[in-house]
């Protein structure tokens, strides 16, 4: 039973995202000087660094580039992180330093990884005249990276990279305590939605199925240079110390399904034929693994409502079903050898399937 949950987490971990990136290697630059300087660096930074004066920089709108130049809101999202002084904190798009300066007096090393050459140079330049020793800088795409081990993950994301560097964190395999990450507002409150609020949805779902999400602060777009067409909002993301024993592709599968008409009850959603056909293929593979008859026709769209109504959520929306609920959907159409993964990939991942079959009982 332990080597099956340990390969059913690793499972998930490969799964979890759907921007899958091959591994790049990265240019990695060392710690910048000894620390025979650190101490004065660490006053000037507590003394309050200033953001750096930025109004010459050129901005490359293919990064999403827009820099933090509010001291006040580096306060908040540092107050939120919570740095220790035995912390590893990895910092996303770095820019031009202002909140790497404000790092590292707090952590014992900082990782700064970034795309742009450009800011590569520019940090590593501010931070070496404050006498910094503790950073860390890599050049390379952080979507492709390997992320390696870390306490705290603090970021001021470009928005195009939103999703899929979140769901890359949450399916990183080295546990870390929390991530301080700002994203486009309307991004970020799809995060923070509940069951029952409007803008809950499946990517809210997803995330709460690993993670408790809670906000941090509002960020106005004059915040930044050059201001973005929206304001932002930074959020604090804890990943949960006990994770639901669910392979996320199945999770993943029954929610797509759900949140299509996310206003329709479960029942209207079920009765869909393509979503029957759909189910009633995979069933007859599943079927196939086990040794047994399948279910056929309407005796099979029979057996889906069975499972929804045993649920107690058969008359119910997607916009107002929590986690544990649709946790308890996804067992009660297993119990049923009904599963979400399309019949290709249950054919590719019999081993996986089986597994999740006997989970399923």
């Amino acid at each position: 039973m332990a080597l099956r949950a340990v390969r059913n987490r690793q499972a998930r971990a490969a799964a979890v995202s759907p921007y899958a990136h091959p591994a790049a290697a990265p240019t990695v630059i060392r710690p910048l000087c000894s620390s025979s300087n650190a101490s004065s660096a660490v006053s000037s930074a507590r003394g309050g660094t200033k953001c750096a004066d930025t109004a010459t920089f050129p901005l490359q709108k293919k990064f999403g580039q827009h820099l933090l130049k509010n001291p006040g809101i580096l306060d908040k999202l540092l107050a939120a992180a919570n740095i220790t002084s035995s912390d590893v904190v990895l910092e996303i798009g770095p820019g031009t330093g202002n909140l790497t300066v404000r790092l590292l007096p707090l952590a014992r090393r900082v990782i700064a990884m970034d795309i742009d050459s450009r800011m590569v140079a520019e940090v590593q330049r501010r931070c070496q005249s404050l006498g910094f020793s503790n950073l860390e800088i890599v050049h390379g795409d952080a979507l492709r990276q390997d992320l390696g081990s870390f306490d705290v993950c603090a970021a001021n994301l470009p928005y195009q990279i939103s999703s899929p560097f979140l769901f890359k964190l949450l399916a990183h395999k080295h546990a870390f305590r929390c991530a301080v990450l700002m994203f486009q507002e309307e991004f970020g409150e799809r995060l923070l939605a509940q069951p029952g609020e409007p803008r809950y949805c499946r990517l809210a779902a997803n995330v709460h199925l690993f993670a408790k999400v809670t906000r941090v602060c509002k960020v106005d777009r004059n915040s930044f240079r050059p201001p973005p067409k929206v304001d932002s909002v930074i959020v604090k993301i804890t990943p949960r110390k006990e994770i639901l024993p669910v392979d996320f592709r199945e999770w993943n599968g029954l929610l797509r399904i759900c949140f299509t008409r996310k206003r329709k009850t479960l029942r209207s959603i079920f009765k869909k034929p393509s979503v029957l056909s759909m189910l009633e293929q995979n069933h007859k593979v599943v079927s196939a693994f086990k040794g047994a008859a399948p279910v056929n026709g309407s005796q099979f769209r029979d057996l889906c409502f069975e499972a929804i109504q045993e649920a107690g959520v058969s008359d119910r929306r997607s916009v107002s079903i929590s986690t544990a609920e649709f946790y308890k959907l996804l067992l009660e159409f297993h119990r049923r050898s009904i599963f979400f993964q399309n019949a290709a990939d249950l054919e590719l991942n019999k081993e996986d399937t089986k597994e999740g079959i006997s989970a399923g009982k």
